[in-house]
């Protein structure tokens, strides 16, 4: 074995004697032994190979024929069917694209939380709006009206200097 990927694979099958024990690696260590079994071994793992050749080969052009807008034909087929839950879920899509509602991670951590929906990981807001809107459409109409009715924020957001300049100078009291 001059191959280190081989070596490793062997290696790799050794740390399953934890798995599975003394007796399964004795057993198999007999069936080594026979003439058969060698043969049986190579047909065994020329077959994995191909078989993982092709299961990779369909994984990448499934993920290549697969459209970029998947969320938007999903949208399209929730408009055709229910048209009702399509007008809540696009305007609040469209809402959480402008930053008018849910405007930062913790906010759609929170929202989640909140509807009892299965947790959403991401790294950033943007990754999280497809899981979130995905998620929403398994909610039942009823459900989406009462869950959608979240305050908007104005347009610049809280966190402008707008928005930090009316609260220092209190603005919003000085109105009253």
């Amino acid at each position: 074995m001059k191959n280190r990927p081989e070596l490793d694979l062997l290696i790799d099958l050794a740390k399953l004697i934890k798995k599975h024990g003394p007796e399964c690696f004795e057993t198999l260590a007999d069936y080594a032994r026979s003439p058969d079994f060698a043969r049986r071994l190579a047909d065994l793992l020329s077959a994995s190979a191909t078989v993982a050749r092709t299961t990779r080969t369909e994984r990448t052009e499934s993920t290549k024929r697969e459209p970029a807008n998947s969320l938007g034909n999903t949208l399209a087929v929730l408009q055709q069917t229910e048209p009702q839950k399509y007008e809540l879920i696009s305007d609040f899509y469209n809402a959480l694209q402008k930053k008018a509602v849910l405007p930062t991670m913790r906010d759609i951590k929170a929202f989640v939380l909140d509807c009892g929906l299965p947790e959403i990981r991401g790294n950033s807001r943007q990754e999280a709006i497809v899981p979130l809107i995905k998620k929403l459409m398994l909610l039942p109409t009823a459900t989406l009206s009462v869950k959608l009715r979240i305050p908007k924020t104005n347009e610049k957001g809280d966190r402008s200097l707008e928005g930090w300049t009316s609260i220092i100078l209190d603005k919003g009291r000085r109105a009253e």
